[in-house]
C-alpha cells in the first residue's frame, strides 16, 4: 500500500505500482480488481490515518470544523484525491465508519438523519470542491495565468462607472490566502452568514 501512496493519485496505475513492487500487474490484480478499488484502498489508509475528531461531546458546529480541517488536509496532501472523491463517494469501511462517526454526532446534537445526511454531504462536498479549485488555480499559476491580475486587469479595461469600487475588491481579491478562503466559506456554512456590523459599513 506503501507504493501505491507514494505514487499520488494522479500517477496512480495498476502498470505504475506494479513497476514499483517489481511484479507483474497481472499479480497485482489478484489483490485489487482495478484501478478504482486500488485508489480506494489507498483512501481508506489515509481515512486511518488522518486526525479526524472523535465525538467528546462537543457541540456539532466544532466537530465538522475539526472535521473538515482535517478532510482537506489529506486531500491537499495527496493531489487528484479530491477528483477521486467528488465521483467516488464513500465507499469503502473506514470511510463508511466516519460517515457513521459523523452522523452519529449530528444526531446526538439534536437532527433527523435526513438533516444529519444532508449537513454531513454539504460539508463534504464544500471541502471537496474547494481543494479541487486551489488544485487548478496552483496549476493556472504555474502556466502564469494569475486569476486575480487578470480579473484586476479586467476591471481596468472596462471603465466602467464601478470601477473604482471594482479596483478596491480586486486589490482585496489578491490578498486572500487559499486558507481564508476556505476557512471563511466553512464558517459560512457551519454558521451562517451574519449581517455586517455597523462599524463594518462606515
Amino acid at each position: 500500500m506503501s507504493a501505491a501512496a507514494g505514487l499520488g493519485v494522479h500517477g496512480l496505475t495498476m502498470q505504475a505500482v506494479a513497476d514499483e513492487l517489481g511484479v507483474s500487474d497481472a499479480a497485482l490484480y489478484h489483490h485489487f480488481e482495478s484501478r478504482d478499488a486500488l485508489i480506494s484502498a489507498v483512501v481508506d489508509a489515509n481515512v486511518r490515518t488522518a486526525p479526524f475528531p472523535e465525538d467528546r461531546g462537543q457541540d456539532w458546529q466544532a466537530w465538522m470544523g475539526e472535521f473538515a480541517e482535517a478532510l482537506r488536509t489529506i486531500l491537499t496532501e495527496h493531489p487528484g484525491s479530491a477528483r477521486f472523491a467528488a465521483v467516488a463517494g464513500p465507499t469503502s469501511p473506514e470511510q463508511v465508519r466516519l460517515v457513521a462517526r459523523a452522523i452519529g454526532v449530528l444526531t446526538r446534537c439534536g437532527f433527523d438523519e435526513n438533516e444529519a445526511a444532508m449537513i454531513y454531504s454539504l460539508v463534504t462536498n464544500y471541502v471537496v470542491s474547494s481543494v479541487q479549485i486551489e488544485e487548478r488555480r496552483a496549476l493556472a499559476q504555474e502556466d502564469k495565468r494569475d486569476i486575480s491580475a487578470r480579473f484586476s486587469e479586467a476591471v481596468e479595461q472596462s471603465g466602467g462607472k464601478d470601477s473604482a469600487a471594482l479596483r478596491k475588491v480586486a486589490k482585496a481579491w489578491a490578498k486572500i490566502s487559499p486558507d481564508e478562503r476556505f476557512r471563511y466559506g466553512l464558517h459560512a456554512i457551519i454558521n451562517g452568514i451574519g449581517h455586517p456590523s455597523t462599524s463594518d459599513r462606515t
